[in-house]
């Protein structure tokens, strides 16, 4: 272990594990209510302004079944370093300046000014959205807010560099995230769920037919979009039918298996 994630690791450790957190090789996570919490470190290797990592955090809820690798290697549908909108230094101000990265020297009081910037961010504004985000029915909305201010960084961002920026549907909200959309109907909000389900299905669609067209699909793969793209199918007819029974055992069942292979990875 180098000295940066020596230095990490220990001051992490004794910042979230009051909270419950655990550590499984760089995932630091914990399971409240009915969802799983957690955030990663990542090392992406090296430019002129230093050694480059990032932070990234997800709230996903146990009743959409939790994947290994999510456990093993972190959710990360969001970067901790967005949060806040960074001030813009001109063309040649990198490090400061990136809007999901920091940067440090391997030089000891690099290192220390770099973590204590991280646990700044973690204290502020990380563990405070894990205490709203605590269930199905808060973290939906939440998630959705988060979105919707990483957007306006986003634009901000971009028009500080003095360009006009991409501007996306639904104000930055993720539609499409398959997560949202089992929070959505454990909550029992139904019209969120199928709002998301059509989006879903419809962007599987989308890839399948592209993949299709230009020979990416493997047998494998190829059988594996099509049952992904019958059970979105299935999902909406059940939810344009208003049949919320159909869910909860799906629901259900997923949750339980999302809590045994927790228990599996959390005795290692």
């Amino acid at each position: 272990m180098d000295d940066f994630n020596r230095k990490y690791y220990k001051t992490c450790t004794s910042i979230v594990f009051p909270y419950g957190f655990r550590r499984y090789k760089r995932v630091f996570g914990r399971v409240v209510n009915d969802v799983y919490q957690s955030f990663d470190i990542e090392k992406l290797g090296r430019q002129s302004a230093g050694k480059i990592v990032r932070v990234g955090f997800g709230v996903v809820p146990l009743c959409e079944k939790l994947q290994e690798n999510w456990l093993e290697s972190g959710v990360g549908l969001y970067y901790l370093k967005q949060f806040e909108l960074i001030p813009f230094y001109g063309p040649d101000y990198t490090s400061d300046y990136d809007i999901t990265n920091w940067y440090y020297q391997p030089e000891p009081e690099s290192i220390d000014v770099c973590v204590a910037e991280i646990m700044r961010y973690l204290t502020t504004y990380l563990l405070p959205l894990f205490e709203r985000a605590d269930s199905c029915a808060t973290a939906l909305q939440v998630l959705i807010e988060v979105e919707r201010l990483f957007e306006r960084n986003r634009l901000a961002k971009v028009w500080m560099e003095g360009d006009t920026p991409k501007v996306y549907p639904n104000g930055g909200g993720n539609i499409f995230d398959s997560s949202k959309y089992y929070m959505a109907g454990k909550s029992g909000d139904y019209a969120y769920a199928l709002k998301s389900c059509r989006a879903l299905e419809m962007n599987n669609k989308r890839a399948y037919q592209s993949g299709c067209e230009n020979g990416w699909l493997s047998d494998e793969n190829w059988i594996s979009r099509a049952k992904e793209i019958a059970q979105w199918e299935e999902d909406r007819i059940h939810l344009e039918m208003g049949d919320t029974k159909y869910f909860q055992a799906i629901l259900t069942e997923n949750e339980a298996y999302s809590r045994d292979i927790l228990k599996l990875f959390w005795k290692q």
